[in-house]
């Protein structure tokens, strides 16, 4: 039976690629188990070397250009596949409750539109409440982090804390200021302005916390092992 890489093994790689500075723990299983297969071809070709000699002949194989390649060709691996779990969720999300969800959502804002005196401002104001779900959305994807080791894909997440605040602290409210300034003297004016806010407000919100939320679980299901050792 053809040798295969230890436990011990496996581990020492990953320390060794701390030293190099890659300190993202899902980009080193990337990494290791490219450098685990061609050490492990190696021994299939009848190589008796051990395993440090192998290891430092692979590494040396590589030089300093390639190996920055392979580590650039590895994060941008991790970062596809937060990508598609994004894509995934986003297509999840427009399923029928959602477009029950979002045309309840119209019907109840173009009601309070037209039954409410200034509902108009109201609705604006709204905006500080959806900030504060964001941000305490963000607490929990904070809390949840794991503690004693980087992911480069749950620091997706956080990366995009910025993003989410920015929008709901000063392109949305704008736009709705725009909008209501120029289309909420008629009725008609009224029913965009509903649809606007349900589409642009409810939607685009929801749909971020819901990513934040989804990917923490689906990061979880990929590492389970953490839920025990957090």
């Amino acid at each position: 039976m053809d040798r295969v890489l230890s436990a011990d093994e496996i581990r020492w790689i990953h320390d060794f690629l701390e030293l190099k500075d890659i300190t993202y723990y899902d980009v080193q299983v990337e990494i290791v188990d490219h450098l685990a297969s061609l050490i492990e071809a190696k021994w299939a070709a009848g190589s008796r070397q051990s395993f440090e000699v192998l290891f430092f002949e692979v590494f040396k194989d590589f030089g300093d250009h390639q190996w920055r390649q392979l580590l650039g060709a590895k994060q941008k691996g991790v970062w596809r596949q937060v990508v598609r779990n994004g894509v995934s969720i986003f297509l999840n999300f427009f399923t029928w409750p959602l477009v029950a969800y979002t045309f309840l959502s119209f019907l109840l804002i173009y009601t309070f539109l037209l039954a409410v005196p200034n509902a108009v401002n109201y609705l604006q104001e709204s905006m500080y409440l959806w900030g504060f779900i964001v941000l305490v959305t963000w607490g929990y994807v904070i809390y949840r982090r794991p503690a004693k080791r980087a992911f480069l894909a749950y620091d997706g997440f956080v990366t995009f804390l910025g993003i989410d605040l920015y929008l709901v602290g000063w392109i949305l409210p704008d736009f709705f200021a725009i909008f209501s300034e120029r289309f909420s003297a008629t009725p008609n004016g009224m029913l965009g302005l509903a649809a606007f806010y349900s589409l642009l407000v409810l939607v685009i919100l929801t749909f971020s916390i819901l990513m934040r939320i989804k990917g923490v679980q689906q990061f979880y299901k990929t590492y389970p092992q953490l839920l025990i050792t957090q």
